[in-house]
């Protein structure tokens, strides 16, 4: 997890992958199965089972739904992704 920064609060199930230049801000919460890489996600995000987020944005209270891939991708304050 080379640069990776993921506040205390954060919940991450082991399935997930953390890759290389990630932050996460506090009190996200990521379901199990998804892969996370050259990411920012702001705090009091949710997302779902297997998600795949690659070179995004991620601004705070987010929502992405199950089974989402994101890349290449900013995402506003208060977005629900489906």
């Amino acid at each position: 997890m080379q640069n990776t920064y993921v506040e205390k609060t954060v919940k991450i199930p082991l399935s997930t992958q953390l890759e290389a230049n990630v932050a996460i801000a506090a009190n996200c919460k990521i379901e199990g199965g998804c892969v996370i890489k050259n990411t920012c996600i702001g705090s009091d995000c949710v997302i779902g089972k297997n998600v795949t987020i690659k070179n995004c944005i991620i601004d705070s209270k987010v929502r992405i739904e199950d089974n989402c891939e994101l890349i290449n991708t900013i995402i506003l304050s208060g977005s629900i992704i489906k």
